[in-house]
């Protein structure tokens, strides 16, 4: 792990989820019950050690890459360091330098994973500082979502959107999607923010501006690393009733389609 290499970002590919893992979906498996969401560590770039990255070990039982399950994860990057991580909702996140955040809960219906229109899982971050953006495929059943920062919680239903935490302020940007951000202080005020909204708190005061058209773009630009991450990874249902996750390459492609 310590002689780990900058990881490349795989090409966006389009993968049959039955084909691939019809093995391991075999047997039945009780349906509504609830499962605990894994982190998947996708890339780190110029990093020191990978092992500096997380709090956590991945998971020993699995061998299915850097698995992490989600209970007391938390990531972090140094100066001039990236990651992307993609969680078992379909979610993908990209960091930038300098930043860290932590799973305070992060749970879902084994249905979730099946069943493509449906989402009923529960994810809440905390983040005290750094730069995010936000990656989710789909937009008609993209996740909802929440980070506690310093100054207040944000809910966040968005397939893409950029968080930045620093000293003195948070800020949200949405180039889809809708969130609420209620001030750690002053809880009874609410602000909603919608598409092509920035919901901004600084010295104490909220607000909620249009976006740019550049501003957007940059958004765009920003996620796509998540994109990418999100589109190489799939998470599935193992027979021994936990999530687990393949990184797909484009030779799982070519073998999937002369199948």
């Amino acid at each position: 792990m310590k002689n780990f290499a900058a990881a490349v970002s795989l090409a966006l590919f389009a993968v049959s989820w039955g084909a691939l893992f019809a093995d391991e979906k075999s047997e039945p498996r009780a349906s509504g019950s609830e499962v605990e969401g894994i982190v998947f560590f996708h890339t780190f770039r110029k990093p020191v050690s990978v092992e500096d990255l997380f709090t956590l070990k991945p998971d020993p039982e699995r061998k299915d890459g850097l698995v992490f399950g989600s209970k007391g994860f938390c990531a972090k990057t140094g100066g001039g360091e990236t990651a992307q991580l993609v969680f078992s909702n379909k979610l993908a996140v990209s960091m930038e330098q300098n930043s860290e955040f932590s799973v305070e809960k992060f749970s879902m219906s084994k249905d979730d994973v099946d069943v493509k229109y449906t989402d009923t899982s529960r994810l809440e971050l905390k983040s005290g500082r750094g730069v995010f953006f936000f990656h989710h495929p789909d937009s008609a059943t993209v996740v909802t979502f929440s980070v506690s920062t310093p100054f207040g919680k944000f809910d966040i239903k968005s397939p893409r959107a950029k968080l930045e935490v620093g000293d003195r302020q948070a800020k949200l940007s949405l180039v889809e999607g809708s969130a609420n951000f209620i001030p750690k202080e002053g809880k009874s005020e609410e602000f909603i923010g919608k598409e092509n909204s920035i919901t901004c708190f600084e010295r104490g005061k909220a607000s909620v501006e249009s976006m740019t058209l550049p501003a957007m773009d940059a958004i765009n630009k920003g996620a796509i690393p998540a994109k990418v991450a999100q589109r190489s990874v799939i998470f599935y249902l193992g027979n021994d009733g936990k999530l687990h996750a393949k990184r797909v390459s484009a030779a799982d492609i070519i073998k999937d389609r002369k199948n």
